[in-house]
C-alpha cells in the first residue's frame, strides 16, 4: 500500500493532497478518507491509487 504525508488538506473547500514517497502528488477528497480518520498537514498516511487519485486514506502508524 503506497505511503506518503499529507501536503495541503482544507476540510472548508473540500479537498487535499498527499506526497506520496513515489515522489507524485496525488489529490483526494474528504470523503476518500476513512470514516474516523483525522487529518493534519504533514501527517504520515497510508492510501491506495485509483484513476491517479488518492483514496482510502488512513493513518500509518508505523
Amino acid at each position: 500500500m503506497p505511503a506518503g504525508n499529507i501536503s495541503l488538506y482544507n476540510s472548508d473547500k473540500g479537498f487535499g493532497t498527499v506526497t506520496g514517497d513515489d515522489g507524485k502528488i496525488y489529490n483526494f477528497v474528504p470523503s476518500q478518507v476513512e470514516r474516523g480518520t483525522a487529518l493534519m498537514e504533514s501527517q504520515r498516511v497510508t492510501f491506495n491509487v485509483v484513476n491517479g487519485e488518492a483514496t482510502g486514506i488512513t493513518y500509518n502508524f508505523d
